[in-house]
């Protein structure tokens, strides 16, 4: 949003303002509102064609930094669970499909996540988490730090479904992102409830909870898939991402921009006693 006012005065200031049309400025891929960082906006017709080409067939990665309520069973893993729209009595959610209780208590203790989940019959899908071959989305998390009943996650998507890092953290692993007020509760909304540990460390009440942002960080994105473990993406055509270099960006160079914490998530960081692991410590504002 700090961008937003040098954006309109480089319009005003152009001198063929009067020329530019409403799409030589577009927005080319989905942010939460109520997510931190990165988002790309493209300054011609031709950029955003290519950069929604490259979204649709994920040739971009994205990476999320949030802080979690409750610990994660595992370090790492693909979470991989289909995501649908549903109608919660007038409330309407982005969900993991089918629903399954299973999800939420196989390997969590109650006290971690107060998600109130019908119960359905599904498979043990704690059993192994493996990264999806289909086209659905898939979350891969790996656990940076964990202290008073909270961790530091580093999420990394190919796909844009909507709410996709948010559901699959609440509903798939019972472990909502702080200040998540939306997802927290399964089927209604009602402000996080927190642990008592939780609160203390971050030194709140549970009834000033309800005024905590959402703790979700756009922190990376990368052009062309890293690995033959992006499963989802295809080959990126040689090239493709010139149109992006900067004067100087050595050919062969791996393209990617960052984004820096905002403050009140690193400062929330410090309460808890979290900490970035130094390949990541760029991120930190010093």
């Amino acid at each position: 949003m700090e961008l937003l006012p040098r954006i309109a005065h480089k319009l005003r200031s152009h001198p063929s303002s009067t020329e530019i049309s409403d799409s030589d400025y577009q927005i080319v891929h989905r942010l939460d509102k109520e997510c931190s960082g990165l988002m790309l906006i493209s300054r011609n017709t031709d950029t955003a064609l290519k950069l929604q080409e490259a979204f649709a067939k994920r040739w971009i990665k994205k990476d999320y930094l949030c802080i979690t309520v409750g610990v994660p069973k595992l370090d790492h893993g693909y979470l991989r669970l289909p995501i649908a729209s549903r109608n919660f009595s007038g409330v309407h959610k982005m969900c993991v499909y089918p629903l399954s209780r299973q999800v939420q208590t196989a390997a969590h203790d109650a006290k971690t996540s107060d998600l109130d989940i019908p119960e359905l019959e599904s498979e043990n899908l704690w059993s192994e988490l493996r990264p999806c071959h289909s086209e659905g989305p898939v979350t891969r998390y790996e656990n940076l730090d964990r202290r008073n009943g909270a961790a530091l996650l580093l999420c990394s998507t190919l796909s844009g479904v909507k709410h996709q890092v948010r559901v699959h953290l609440a509903m798939e692993l019972g472990t909502p992102i702080l200040g998540d007020h939306k997802y927290s509760h399964a089927t209604y909304l009602a402000p996080q409830r927190l642990p008592h540990r939780l609160c203390e460390a971050l030194a709140v009440r549970q009834s000033k909870v309800r005024y905590f942002p959402l703790h979700l960080h756009a922190s990376q994105i990368r052009f062309g898939p890293e690995t033959t473990e992006d499963q989802q993406a295809c080959a990126v055509p040689a090239g493709f991402f010139e149109f992006i270099r900067t004067r100087g960006d050595k050919p062969s160079q791996r393209l990617s921009l960052v984004a820096k914490l905002p403050s009140f998530f690193t400062d929330n960081m410090k309460r808890i006693g979290l900490r970035l692991p130094r390949y990541l410590s760029h991120l930190h504002i010093r």
